[in-house]
């Protein structure tokens, strides 16, 4: 073994961490394990990886792959979809299930989203959370109220989605409290909602504060499981996915250092916008 800054490093110089997840995801690619490697400790080097409760690299090319929360891989053997956030990918049929290559998950924003399995109420806190989900295609979806890429929203008194297109504007949603930036299309990038303190709501588009509400948050926490796609009684959406994190709020240096660290990743996969 060989002693690391943040850690001890396995197999071929890789992290256990992410060693742990090359292994569940079967990456055989040079390209994609080192790219994961440098993810995972860039994240610990910047003090943020314990505020994660999933990360999705969204790597491989295949639903498989894909479906592998980065996080929680340990028990991958045993373990499926809930207990370790893996995503579920649903749809009426089969055929109509969400596509994936190399770039990412598509949805077809009609009929089929991935379940998290993430439930606020259960693994978040309604004063400190985030979303981030990573969009590399230039698109305009039609303005759907009520539309969500990501989320688990009950009702007007406890929503919890992020937005990119809802009504012409992008959308972060906690409780009954909402950050709203003006969308202006196209827009690509890491769109990223951020929750500080119950008095404190931002939306971040590539690495920088867009919009910020320091309105207080009475409402409630949503006990749905979030998912990607639509926002559990939102409407779907077309927006697809090259990587997604749910997790506890990150202050702005952090929220900052997430996106270097996210661009970093994605150029070293040769998808980044």
């Amino acid at each position: 073994m060989i002693a690391a800054i943040h850690g001890i490093l396995e197999q071929g110089g890789y992290d256990p961490d992410a060693l742990a997840f090359i292994n569940a995801a079967v990456l055989t690619e040079i390209t994609h394990k080192d790219a994961i490697n440098d993810l995972v400790i860039s994240l610990k080097g910047a003090g943020i990886w314990t505020k994660f409760a999933a990360i999705y690299p969204v790597i491989g090319g295949t639903a498989e792959q894909h479906k592998f929360n980065l996080k929680n891989v340990k028990n991958n053997t045993q373990i499926e979809g809930n207990a370790a956030f893996r995503l579920t990918y649903h749809a009426p049929t089969p055929d109509q299930l969400p596509t994936h290559d190399a770039n990412g998950i598509t949805f077809n924003g009609i009929n089929n989203y991935a379940n998290t399995y993430v439930q606020m109420l259960t693994h978040l806190t309604r004063s400190s959370t985030h979303f981030s989900y990573y969009n590399r295609v230039a698109m305009t979806e039609a303005s759907i109220d009520g539309r969500a890429t990501m989320g688990a929203g009950e009702n007007a008194n406890a929503e919890l989605a992020l937005a990119i297109n809802r009504a012409n504007n992008i959308i972060y949603a906690v409780g009954n409290v909402a950050a709203v930036r003006s969308y202006t299309s196209p827009q690509t990038g890491l769109f990223m909602g951020n929750r500080t303190a119950l008095n404190n709501t931002a939306i971040w588009l590539n690495g920088a504060k867009v919009a910020e509400t320091t309105t207080t948050d009475t409402g409630a926490g949503s006990s749905l499981n979030i998912t990607l796609g639509k926002g559990s009684n939102f409407a779907y959406s077309a927006i697809p996915c090259s990587f997604a994190s749910i997790g506890g709020g990150l202050t702005d240096a952090e929220a900052t250092a997430f996106y270097n660290i996210v661009q970093k990743y994605q150029t070293k996969l040769g998808r980044q916008v």
